[in-house]
């Protein structure tokens, strides 16, 4: 693989191949760089941390046309490392030989704008590091920065902070139907788009450092600071889009970076967000599945406080309260609230800063003993949903299949509406092995099937631990998407005894859901799932360091996708004899349970729900922004009511 040290490796080289003379040599540069070392599609992104160096220090670009040039003729070959000094001079002299490369090139405005991030960071004092992997702030200064902007936040106050975010939000339209817009977007296709605010890392910054403020004579002089510093950190970490078509298509040698990227995009500018009609979609689910009759004493108590306390929230303001008018009203919710703390202590990067908060509590304190904040009602109710499952889980220790049955009647009543019929947890076997579906429907002879996964996204894959999330997402989405390939073969087939069905079924027939508790980010993103899936299939992950559980963790990953293309094959439509995949993924949406709350709650029935979002995107990454843009360019009209959640 390439080294952190490779960019200066490799710079070295370049210029002695400039400067000295040329020798006779008629070898193409997959006979002079073959080797073991790494793969050229991997020299892609080493070219983007270079062009952000190269404009970093004001230096030509040519090095960057000649690593992009031998990226894309060595893309799948494996490259000797930059230590064989000889064969990578001859091979740089080969490319400046070739007449494509003989201008200038024009910067990548992506690279640009991170470089000119830096660049403006680095007038302030703050010092960068370079390396194979982009431009890093050294320790001290990142944690000078990161101080700086906290005493910052805190010398603004906590609630003062939280609602410039949100106006900020609000004036470049990214709220919609009570919910807010994290989309890591563009709005025009060739703009030149800025740097964004960091929102989600703002409001999370000033959630864990509670403060009333200090009186100021000039609050929007510190907000501006605020802003500049902030805006320009998260820049520097180069996991926002420029451009529309950024990852529409993924590399295979791109799925680790993109999906870092990805985790790095949701933890630093957005905050998860669960619309109030999922809440009580998830209080009827337990109170079908736990009767009161079975109930501990205070669940229905803490159930019924919680609906209640969904209706007192603003969707687009935070909701300021007394603490002895929650005490009051809201006993066991008070209760369960009060006793977090979180305070900020972890300064070593952006994103493990604040990573999680919004699911750690829906009230908080903002510096105020007296009083108490509950945020906006779509983010508040994302942390009402873990804390009934909490409830739960607490109280049935030994159940481990209860929180399964609460998700799944979750999405079997969700799905109810407008269609024929609805099933869970249909049992059948093929030969000797025994299968069930989690939610099955019909309609009008259109079928939807759905598994549905109690996994979440843990804290610690969200904080970067890569081979955590790997973990996540391996026992999420690819074990459901596997799992609905196989009964989709199965429905096809005839094997499903169900009174739904009646013989095989054709392709077209069928949608499959994945269902999650709660979204795992922009790797959700059709997009994003259907890149991956496709790149995965021609290659392998592996593990660079030698530690035992990343070795396990791999292995399993790899495993669950043996699985998983196993049944694509047999399901994916051919074209020019090879698996469809793409066509195969267009039916296969996932979903996290508020998402499909809130579809159901404006379409007539399942199919109708998703009709608006199957053909069209608007490369959001966020499935909140697709809506809303569907919704602004009336491609929903005809499937939707006007009817909004509230």
């Amino acid at each position: 693989m390439i080294k952190e040290e490779d960019l200066q490796k490799f710079l070295e080289l370049y210029h002695i191949a400039v400067g000295s003379q040329d020798s006779e040599n008629c070898a193409g540069l997959s006979e002079l760089l073959c080797g073991e070392d790494f793969y050229g599609g991997e020299l892609w992104w080493f070219a983007t941390s270079l062009e952000i160096y190269c404009l970093f220090y004001d230096l030509p670009l040519k090095p960057v046309q000649v690593i992009k040039h031998i990226s894309r003729e060595m893309h799948s070959d494996r490259c000797i490392g930059f230590h064989d000094k000889a064969p990578w001079i001859q091979a740089v002299r080969s490319v400046l030989k070739r007449t494509e490369i003989q201008d200038e090139p024009s910067p990548n405005w992506r690279n640009l704008q991170v470089a000119m991030a830096c660049a403006r960071l680095n007038k302030k004092g703050y010092q960068f590091e370079f390396s194979s992997y982009g431009a890093k702030l050294k320790r001290k200064s990142n944690s000078e920065l990161v101080l700086k902007i906290r005493s910052l936040v805190k010398l603004l106050g906590t609630r003062k902070v939280i609602s410039n975010v949100l106006s900020e939000m609000r004036s470049c339209r990214r709220f919609h139907d009570e919910i807010w817009l994290f989309g890591n977007f563009v709005e025009q296709v060739w703009s030149n788009k800025e740097p964004t605010l960091p929102f989600g890392w703002l409001m999370g910054l000033a959630i864990k450092n509670p403060s009333n403020g200090n009186t100021l004579r000039r609050p929007n002089n510190v907000w501006t600071q605020i802003v500049q510093l902030s805006t320009d950190y998260a820049a520097h970490f180069n996991c926002e889009r420029y451009s529309t078509y950024e990852y529409l298509q993924i590399d295979p040698f791109s799925v680790p970076d993109a999906v870092m990227r990805s985790l790095l995009w949701d933890t630093t500018f957005s905050v998860s967000q669960v619309p109030k009609i999922a809440v009580q979609n998830l209080i009827n689910a337990v109170k079908y599945i736990i009767p009161r009759k079975d109930s501990p004493a205070d669940l229905y108590g803490l159930l019924d406080e919680v609906a209640d306390f969904v209706k007192v929230l603003n969707p687009e303001y935070m909701s300021v309260f007394k603490e002895l008018d929650l005490k009051k009203r809201f006993p066991a919710i008070t209760e369960l609230c009060v006793s977090k703390k979180l305070q900020c202590t972890d300064l070593r990067s952006l994103p493990t800063d604040t990573v999680g908060w919004e699911m750690a509590s829906p009230l908080f304190y903002a510096g105020d003993k007296q009083q108490m904040i509950a945020m906006p009602t779509s983010i508040c109710c994302a942390a009402l949903c873990p804390l009934v499952i909490s409830k739960v889980r607490g109280a049935f220790k030994s159940n481990t299949r209860l929180i399964a049955d609460i998700y799944e009647r979750a999405v079997e009543q969700t799905t109810m509406k407008g269609v024929t019929r609805v099933e869970r947890g249909t049992k059948y076997s093929v030969g000797k092995i025994n299968y069930d579906l989690d939610v099955i429907g019909e309609a009008g002879g259109n079928v939807f099937i759905s598994e549905v996964k109690s996994k979440v996204l843990t804290s610690k894959a969200k904080s970067m631990e890569m081979m955590k999330f790997y973990e996540d997402y391996g026992q999420a989405y690819i074990k459901m998407l596997g799992q609905l390939a196989g009964r989709e073969l199965h429905l096809r087939e005839g094997e499903v005894d169900s009174y739904l069905l009646e013989g095989s079924l054709s392709a077209g027939r069928v949608i499959k859901l994945a269902v999650s508790p709660t979204s795992f980010g922009p790797i959700t993103s059709r997009t994003m799932t259907t890149g991956i899936v496709n790149a995965l299939a021609s290659m392998k992950l592996a593990a660079t360091e030698e530690i035992d559980d990343h070795h396990s963790v791999v292995g399993d990953f790899n495993k669950e996708l043996d699985k998983l293309y196993h049944n694509l094959k047999l399901v994916a439509p051919l074209r020019e004899q090879k698996s469809d995949l793409q066509s195969y993924l267009h039916g296969v949406y996932w979903l996290d349970l508020g998402q499909l709350s809130y579809l159901l709650s404006r379409a007539p029935n399942v199919f109708e729900a998703l009709r608006p979002l199957s053909a069209t995107t608007f490369c959001t990454n966020d499935l909140w922004s697709e809506i809303a843009f569907a919704e602004r360019t009336g491609l929903t009209k005809r499937c939707w009511s006007d009817l909004r959640v509230s």
